[in-house]
């Protein structure tokens, strides 16, 4: 959406680079045609995977002086996108900020910015999904027990609708809702919006051991597993640069200034979860994007269900 109000592109893969007076985007072979219409003049269109056209690293590179500062929105970037543009640019000593604290567009946006739409989201039933919540969690905490895991954090939409046989409504074409999870060996909670949750999904979590928490506070919780010693699984290629950061942040300072209170809980849940007191990030792939590419046969039957529907629609047109 970002993206569509300062750019006009409203395709659904897209980065915009904004300098003092220059203006790109870039995008991939699909939408080469939509961009050349929908964007001004301001803009130049940078036809990604063309023979020629620069990444956006190297562009900035090439176009700013040595030594600039370049921003970005941690919460937008992986962990290992932001490092890897840290590094990229590091070559002519320009030096990545992290906007913590807020977006540059929505600071000229927030008057004219309409309310996002809360939609509901729903049971994915049994019979569709073909595999209950408790068994999914089960299967995980298993993982987390192998890894010398006590907890994870779970950020990429498509993994949270799986994990929790979930659907929503948040994404144009996906049925996906933005949301945050954290599954530890004793529990879990779900960081969203709780306007979108109808007492049907709450009794669904609620069965699942799924604790509801607000969606903003998902960092205070990162800050709490660290204080507790948690050693935290962070998959960097998904999870966003704003909570690694803030997990190895909290590490850093609990580790080094921990009071004898604070260790003594930090020893107990360390204990319980055959960790040692000291929080630590372990850097591992999502064991959920594994998982869910294995179908089962419930899985399976609706694959075929819907390319048939697929098959029909398009015979008809």
């Amino acid at each position: 959406m970002r993206r569509a109000y300062i750019s006009g592109f409203t395709g659904s893969a897209g980065i915009a680079v904004v300098t003092k007076d220059k203006a790109a985007l870039w995008t991939d072979g699909r939408y080469f045609l939509q961009a050349e219409k929908q964007l001004s003049s301001n803009w130049i269109l940078m036809r990604a995977g063309n023979y020629g056209v620069p990444t956006t690293s190297e562009w900035l590179n090439d176009v700013l002086d040595p030594g600039c500062r370049i921003g970005i929105d941690p919460f937008l970037f992986s962990s290992d996108a932001a490092e890897e543009l840290k590094e990229a640019i590091a070559k002519k000593n320009h030096e990545l900020v992290y906007l913590y604290d807020l977006n540059l567009v929505d600071e000229i946006w927030k008057e004219s910015r309409s309310e996002p739409l809360r939609k509901p989201i729903r049971v994915h039933e049994l019979t569709y999904a073909g595999l209950d919540v408790s068994s999914k969690l089960s299967s995980l905490r298993s993982e987390l027990i192998d890894a010398g895991c006590s907890a994870i954090v779970v950020s990429m939409l498509d993994e949270v609708s799986w994990l929790l046989n979930l659907r929503g409504n948040d994404v144009p074409n996906s049925p996906v809702m933005y949301a945050y999870l954290i599954v530890e060996i004793d529990g879990a909670k779900l960081f969203i919006d709780d306007s979108k949750v109808s007492p049907e999904v709450m009794d669904h979590l609620k069965n699942a051991g799924i604790e509801l928490r607000p969606y903003e506070s998902i960092l205070a919780e990162i800050k709490n597993l660290a204080a507790k010693g948690a050693h935290l699984w962070l998959d960097t290629s998904s999870v966003n640069a704003t909570i690694v950061n803030t997990y190895e942040a909290a590490c850093d300072q609990y580790s080094g200034s921990l009071d004898n209170k604070r260790k003594n809980k930090s020893e107990a849940y360390g204990v319980a979860n055959s960790q040692s007191g000291v929080p630590t990030g372990v850097y591992k792939i999502s064991p959920i994007l594994l998982a869910k590419a294995v179908k089962n046969q419930a899985e399976l039957e609706g694959m075929r269900n819907s390319h048939l529907r697929d098959a029909a629609a398009l015979a008809q047109f």
